[in-house]
């Protein structure tokens, strides 16, 4: 089997991280605009909340400016839940790759997938930001519908392949990714990751009990944080807006998804003392998160 392989051909090694050296630092003489702008690709229509809460999570990870490209029927919600993030909307008239494009032009970081569908729309939206990227090589996170997306257009893959981008799939997704099932992804958790970033070139966040984080040169890091509680619906869009923030600010994608991963899960774990795993939700990760990054600090 090809995973097995890999991993005897290429040694894969587990890399070590010091939360604290990889955070972003902050500087006395600074503005806005020295914490990178984020832009964030999420919600369609009824699916606000992916939005809110990915953009939120952006900018409680330090990014300077969230902007959000959310369908026109979620700006009241997302404007109110937010209204320090920049709104720009779209309808089912609007150029969608003249859209990605303008507000693009401006971004540090792209971060799509959270909520946006599956729809015609949500194909141009995707297809527009993988050729962005592949022209741009701007760091860019693929995640939740933009995965689905992708499983079914190699073409569009291939467009990734070697830029500085990160797919944080869960195993339902993963293996849409690779044409597997999720019962092999579980059984095979580090050498499918693997298996996909050295086959795609694509940097690779597999979600789950010990996320595994996975390059295209062979390496991995296992993610020790986290808990139980944190299996519930927004914690995915809570990764995303946190890695798109992180690469706004001066980071590369892979260094980007392993403290994002870590900051997650800690983050996840300071909530769950205050709530417990039964009752946690989605919200109560990024107030975790805001107390670990205030130690770190």
């Amino acid at each position: 089997m090809y995973v097995n392989n890999l991993v005897s051909e290429n040694p894969a090694v587990n890399k070590m991280i010091e939360p604290e050296k990889l955070l972003p630092k902050r500087v006395d003489d600074s503005h806005k605009g020295t914490y990178g702008r984020a832009l964030l690709i999420a919600g369609s229509k009824g699916m606000a909340g992916a939005a809110c809460l990915a953009g939120l999570a952006a900018y409680r990870a330090g990014c300077g400016l969230v902007e959000i490209v959310t369908h026109e029927s979620n700006r009241i919600i997302v404007q109110t839940f937010l209204p320090e993030a920049v709104v720009v909307t779209y309808d089912e008239a609007t150029d969608i790759e003249a859209l990605i494009k303008r507000e693009a032009d401006r971004a540090d970081s792209l971060g799509i997938g959270p909520g946006i569908g599956l729809d015609d729309t949500a194909d141009k939206l995707t297809a527009s930001v993988c050729r962005y990227v592949g022209e741009k090589d701007i760091p860019a996170v693929f995640d939740a519908d933009a995965l689905t997306i992708l499983g079914g257009s190699a073409s569009l893959l291939e467009t990734l392949a070697g830029s500085d981008v990160v797919v944080t799939p869960h195993p339902k997704e993963m293996s849409v990714l690779i044409g597997s099932t999720t019962g092999q992804v579980n059984s095979q958790r580090i050498e499918t990751a693997l298996s996909f970033a050295c086959r795609s070139g694509i940097n690779c966040l597999l979600k789950g009990h010990r996320t595994i984080v996975a390059f295209p040169d062979g390496s991995y890091y296992e993610n020790r944080t986290g808990n139980s509680g944190m299996a519930t619906g927004g914690s995915g869009d809570v990764l995303t807006g946190l890695i798109t923030s992180l690469t706004a600010q001066g980071m590369t994608t892979s260094d980007a998804a392993m403290l994002g991963a870590w900051l997650h899960g800690a983050g996840g774990d300071r909530a769950a003392e205050r709530t417990g795993r039964h009752s946690l939700i989605a919200r109560d990760l990024i107030d975790g998160m805001v107390e670990v990054i205030k130690e770190l600090e």
